[in-house]
């Protein structure tokens, strides 16, 4: 199959997101705001977590870049080519004010056959992993109670984020808070 055929089966695909709705293609999902972000922005934080998401998903590192806040936005941006990325689960999206918004995801994925990252929670039955406000990064069980922590607090505005197969808490000023090993 030709590079012309390959790329227009793979835009006729059901999206990486899951599709908005359910299954639609990635062209007429997540495809819009790829490659079209100057023109057409991703219209709410839901479109812009499935647009990121997808663009992981394709490798679309110019996407990324352009769709990261340039307080935390890397220098370089280097894709895991290894990386298998399973499903997006939005879970929910609230939206906070006028200018923020908030929204409660899943997102699966495998590199080289082995999770990114464990909480080291085996056995405990998880409800949630959440940014706090404060910076720091918290994994909840299931009745709410902290199993794991980052220990960033105090660092309002620190952000989370996936490159090169591990994840990181980096602080408004791009200093790095903390690593996934």
């Amino acid at each position: 199959m030709n590079a012309a055929r390959r790329a227009r089966s793979a835009d006729a695909a059901p999206c990486p997101c899951g599709g908005r709705p359910a299954g639609a293609p990635f062209e007429a999902c997540c495809g819009r705001y790829l490659g079209h972000f100057d023109d057409a922005p991703a219209p709410d934080a839901e479109a812009l977590m499935r647009s990121r998401y997808s663009a992981f998903a394709r490798q679309d590192a110019a996407y990324l870049r352009a769709t990261w806040h340039p307080s935390t936005r890397p220098a370089q941006l280097a894709l895991e080519t290894g990386t298998h990325w399973l499903g997006l689960q939005v879970r929910a999206h609230r939206l906070l004010d006028d200018t923020r918004a908030e929204v409660e995801f899943v997102a699966r994925s495998r590199v080289g056959g082995g999770p990114v990252w464990a909480s080291n929670t085996a056995g405990r039955t998880l409800g949630v992993a959440a940014m706090q406000g404060d910076g720091n990064l918290v994994v909840y069980d299931a009745a709410s109670v902290p199993r794991f922590n980052t220990m960033t607090n105090g660092t309002p505005g620190a952000q989370l984020f996936f490159e090169a197969g591990r994840l990181h808490v980096i602080a408004p000023n791009g200093t790095r808070l903390w690593s996934s090993p």
